[in-house]
């Protein structure tokens, strides 16, 4: 049996993949299991990803018919995953090649079920940005101590007051994890198969819920490329983003109310709201991108009433006053769905004046 196995899903990332695949095979940690998932690529990829498999053998390749999402895949592949521990990198990443080695090491050493270390955002060879941490270089949490990361796993950025030396950047993401896979499948964690956004965070929520031992060590060893095509940030316009923000707005807050009800984990309650303020902000954001072209008046119409019957919205609009809401665009967001119905644009001039900050 593998000790680890490294799952990477792979849709049409040629050129990146050269660069992800090749980073896994120079790991140093010896006994490891390559798992592609081959998610119906119609580029360059597939022939590129068969060449590898046929030169090494630790590489198992799975070439699917139908593109079954993110969410599809890495539950594919979870579910077939042989090694003791496994870790999820996107295909237009890359890593350390101790980054297998050093997490295992680590889950080893502590018995952990969730091990995580840092990453960086890049852009280019002559252009990285480091996500901030302040805490120590190495840290254990066990039991009730995982409830302060919890909340962590559904936000952008550190604006609910965490402790700053507990505070973990992308504790949400896929990557930068190691998880014992006994855990993971004893407790059934699976990725939502009906989610193409948020689908990680979604499922990470539901991980450190379960968590009895938590480890993290402080090295930037994934590098998470930097681009406008994913799924989330794409500036194209896709019809699916209303129905899909939707959909991870429903199965984050059903996580969390189920969490709130055999825990009080604090700023859980408070997170949900930052999380459905975000998936909207997003939502609105794409369609004021598209307004007049892609997206039409009536369109913008339909998806504020799609938005204002959403049960979930509902309660996050009921419940936050505007003085909750920070920043000026967040603002915004606020004021244009509680008066729903106006046009966007000619709404967000008028509330620039009315708000005045």
């Amino acid at each position: 049996m593998p000790k680890v196995t490294i799952i990477m899903p792979v849709y049409n990332k040629m050129p990146y993949v050269q660069d992800a695949l090749g980073s896994l095979r120079k790991q140093t940690l010896e006994d490891i299991e390559i798992l592609v998932v081959d998610n119906a690529s119609t580029d360059a990829s597939s022939a590129y990803l068969q060449k590898c498999a046929a030169e090494d053998p630790r590489i198992s390749l799975y070439t699917l018919k139908k593109n079954i999402g993110p969410s599809g895949a890495y539950h594919y592949a979870i579910d077939r995953a042989k090694g003791d521990y496994l870790t999820i990198i996107d295909s237009d990443d890359f890593v350390d090649p101790d980054y297998a080695e050093t997490l295992y090491t680590t889950a080893i050493k502590y018995h952990a079920d969730i091990t995580m270390c840092r990453n960086n955002l890049y852009f280019d060879e002559n252009k990285q940005e480091q996500l901030e941490y302040q805490g120590p270089d190495e840290l254990v949490l066990h039991g009730g101590e995982i409830e302060q990361v919890i909340p962590q796993t559904i936000c952008y950025g550190n604006g609910m007051g965490f402790p700053k030396d507990r505070f973990f950047p992308e504790t949400g993401a896929v990557w930068i994890k190691l998880y014992r896979t006994e855990f993971v499948r004893a407790n059934e964690l699976q990725y939502d198969t009906d989610l193409w956004m948020f689908c990680d965070w979604e499922f990470n929520l539901k991980a450190f819920s379960k968590a009895k031992t938590f480890a993290f060590v402080n090295r930037t060893m994934y590098h998470y490329r930097q681009l406008e095509t994913s799924v989330v940030h794409d500036p194209k316009y896709n019809p699916n983003k209303l129905p899909q923000m939707m959909n991870a707005i429903n199965a984050v807050c059903k996580d969390c109310d189920a969490i709130l009800k055999t825990k009080p984990v604090p700023r859980l309650a408070l997170v949900k709201k930052d999380f459905i303020r975000t998936c909207l902000g997003i939502v609105y954001s794409h369609y004021d991108r598209h307004l007049g072209g892609a997206v039409s008046n009536e369109d913008m119409k339909d998806a504020l009433d799609t938005i204002q019957e959403n049960a979930n919205v509902k309660g996050y609009y009921a419940d936050t006053p505007l003085s909750a809401v920070h920043g000026m665009k967040r603002k915004i967001d606020f004021v244009i769905h509680k008066n729903k119905y106006v046009r966007l644009i000619s709404l967000k001039k008028a509330l620039k004046h009315a708000i005045g900050k």
